[in-house]
């Protein structure tokens, strides 16, 4: 059994955006990654890190480069990413030419998990069979 605990790098993306329910905008102000996983209820033995909070549109090679760094200077073997869908597999490639002997994973979900949303996804997912399976990305974590 591995007894490391499992490292989380928060990049921000939908995960951590709220909703400004005036001006109808998405914005970052802190993780909701302990939160979530709270509401979860888990139990797991987690290290949680903050390395950026920025849409993955903004990603550039330079943060690329420090979530390598920090995957690779983790003394983690399991690490969770968790990054906004838009430019999710650059960074992916990055880690797969880079990291050996680690499982490394990156999530993002469809919706973000801060105010109604989670809800609304609850309320719509349900209704389209091909977004089934997407209701249980915003619930579950």
């Amino acid at each position: 059994m591995n007894q490391q605990p499992i490292q989380i790098f928060v990049t921000g993306g939908t995960f951590d955006k709220q909703y400004n329910e005036l001006t109808g905008e998405l914005f970052f102000k802190q993780t909701h990654i302990a939160d979530m996983l709270k509401l979860g209820r888990c139990r797991l033995d987690l290290a949680v890190e903050t390395l950026m909070m920025i849409d993955s549109l903004q990603m550039t090679d330079a943060g690329r480069q420090l979530i390598l760094e920090r995957c690779e200077s983790s003394p983690a073997s399991r690490i969770v990413i968790t990054h906004g869908t838009d430019s999710m597999e650059h960074t992916a490639a990055v880690l797969g030419r880079g990291i050996r002997g680690k499982t490394i994973v990156l999530t993002g979900p469809w919706c973000p998990t801060s105010s109604a949303a989670p809800m609304a996804c609850s309320i719509w997912a349900p209704r389209w069979p091909s977004c089934r399976r997407l209701t249980r990305a915003c619930t579950w974590l």
